[in-house]
């Protein structure tokens, strides 16, 4: 059986060797350009799973709260049962 990996929080996670390993070797960039590709492919990955014309990733949920609550949006969608604006650090309510 493969080994849990606690993806909830930065703060919980310990990457392992080989996701050590993959983040030394994945291509960069500067995504507030949109200059990161595996960002951008996340994103277009993301966006086709959903069926959406574009998808944005937010590295916490902190930043997911506080764009999402100062954005005109018609809906947001939230992986893994996340729920905006009711959980993390920064909250608006």
């Amino acid at each position: 059986m493969a080994e849990l990996i606690d993806l909830r929080s930065d703060t919980v996670t310990r990457p392992s060797p080989a996701m050590r390993a993959a983040m030394v070797a994945a291509d960069v960039g500067d995504d507030a350009f949109g200059d990161d590709p595996t960002v951008n492919r996340l994103q277009e990955r993301a966006a086709a799973l959903f069926g959406f014309e574009a998808a944005l990733f937010f590295p916490s949920l902190t930043q997911a709260n506080l764009d999402v609550g100062a954005a005109d949006v018609d809906r947001a969608v939230a992986a893994f049962g996340a729920f905006f604006r009711d959980q993390g650090a920064g909250v608006l309510k």
